[in-house]
């Protein structure tokens, strides 16, 4: 990384950079002095003022430049100058061309759910599951990997803690759907039923540290 620096415009090789990202903006100030003369009642009684007065005068930013080589730097421009207006240019060029990462699994969802898709480890297709049989008893977190369907649990005994209505539906395609079930608890003899075209993936849920 580079040092902290104000450079002019030539020292820069705009087509070496790889991307500009804006660090801190800064708002200055200008201070302005205003004279004028107070009268006094008696003779020769008067004086003159000077005021002080802060006005804005432009931002000042910091840019962090990566340039295709591998290296960067880090400087500082003023509102209003040349070169403060390329890089804004230049990181606003980039933020619109970025890709959002949910419209990137969205398009690759697109052009391979037609395809046959492959169980990978500790991923579970639609189907019934027995806790305690099919899968040990634990607490447990549910990922969307492809497809689109239901995840719901299926209790051995209702109890005021703990009850069968956990039903969430999976999946990308729709807003109400989700991609993660997180925290289900699951004991011996629950059931995890999974409805659809769709396969998830289980994972022990992390433990829940509390520290005050």
């Amino acid at each position: 990384m580079g040092i902290l620096s104000r450079i002019f415009e030539a020292d820069i090789d705009y087509d070496n950079i790889k991307s500009v990202t804006v660090l801190e903006t800064t708002q200055l100030y200008s201070n302005r002095s205003n004279i004028g003369y107070s009268f006094g009642s008696e003779k020769r009684s008067g004086r003159a003022i000077t005021m002080q007065s802060i006005e804005p005068a432009g931002s000042e930013y910091s840019f962090n430049i990566k340039f295709k080589d591998g290296s960067a730097k880090i400087i500082k421009a003023e509102s209003g100058t040349a070169i403060c207006d390329k890089l804004l240019q230049i990181s606003n060029d980039s933020k619109a061309n970025e890709k959002p990462k949910e419209a990137i699994v969205q398009k690759d969802f697109q052009n391979n759910k037609n395809q046959l898709p492959v169980l990978g480890k500790n991923q579970l297709p639609n189907g019934l599951y027995v806790i305690g049989k099919d899968i040990p008893a634990g607490t447990y977190d549910f990922k969307w990997i492809w497809g689109s369907g239901s995840l719901s649990r299926i209790v051995k005994e209702e109890t005021d803690e703990k009850s069968s209505y956990y039903f969430e539906y999976m999946g990308i395609e729709e807003k109400y759907q989700t991609r993660l079930c997180i925290n289900v608890k699951c004991d011996a003899e629950d059931q995890i039923k999974i409805d659809g075209n769709i396969i998830v993936e289980i994972s022990k849920s992390k433990p829940v540290v509390i520290d005050l």
